[in-house]
């Protein structure tokens, strides 16, 4: 995980992530690399990889109804585009929580690629949890007398945490099912 604060290149550097390991960009590398210390030093996985791109940059977060359906929306256009990329046989069943879709998709390219590797890039994973925590913010402690800050900050950081507790769960799901597939060799 490569965590910076904003405006400091993370999503160039996934970018660049991208560039360096697609196995569609191998005849691009010399030009994209060519005069870098990675360019003159690639490592044997250069271009080697299947590159599942999310980015969850603009999603709703005024209900955890809208944070799930937009955090959904996001994994299958993401699918739906490495899917068209591949040329992988898949059928997205959006009756499916998005780990369930995703999980089937690793499934569907073992079966059709069994040689090959996917690398998982995912760009803004906080953007609506730092949209959450900036409503809370905007909502409450600018506007709470500086006495009481405290008791109603505390009290509704609480009731907001407890509204998103099937975001939560969902969201573990997706990391925990993500890390398995990695432990298993799945993807990087």
């Amino acid at each position: 995980m490569f965590l910076r604060p904003r405006k400091f290149g993370k999503t160039l550097f996934t970018s660049t992530l991208e560039n360096y390991y697609d196995v569609r960009k191998a005849d691009k590398f010399e030009k994209l690399y060519g005069n870098t210390y990675i360019g003159k030093n690639p490592t044997k996985l250069k271009n080697s990889y299947h590159i599942l791109k999310f980015n969850f940059s603009g999603m709703s977060t005024d209900t955890p109804e809208s944070t799930i359906k937009g955090f959904k929306e996001k994994v299958i256009t993401a699918i739906r585009s490495f899917i068209g990329i591949y040329q992988i046989d898949f059928y997205i069943n959006e009756e499916q929580e998005a780990e369930n879709i995703l999980d089937n998709l690793f499934k569907a390219f073992e079966l059709q690629k069994p040689e090959e590797k996917i690398y998982v890039i995912i760009d803004e994973y906080d953007h609506f949890a730092n949209e959450l925590l900036g409503d809370i913010f905007e909502k409450t402690i600018l506007k709470i007398p500086n006495q009481v800050m405290k008791e109603i900050y505390s009290e509704y950081f609480l009731q907001i945490l407890s509204k998103n507790t099937d975001l939560r769960v969902t969201e573990n799901d997706y990391n925990e099912m993500l890390r398995e597939i990695a432990l298993e060799g799945k993807i990087d």
